[in-house]
């Protein structure tokens, strides 16, 4: 099996957008963080996430 193609930006907000509120809950803010939003895409998983790490 190939590499999959990388995710799009829709793909990304579809995984994460449920996530979010529980995250914001926990941390007592308003908005999501650059630190949260990584925190949420590593833990997707292995998917191409779109870092250029």
């Amino acid at each position: 099996m190939g590499k999959q193609p990388p995710l799009t930006v829709e793909q990304m907000v579809e995984r994460v957008r449920p996530h979010v509120p529980a995250l914001l809950e926990r941390d007592g803010n308003e908005a999501v963080t650059r630190v949260q939003l990584r925190e949420l895409l590593r833990a997707q998983g292995p998917q191409d996430a779109g870092t250029n790490a």
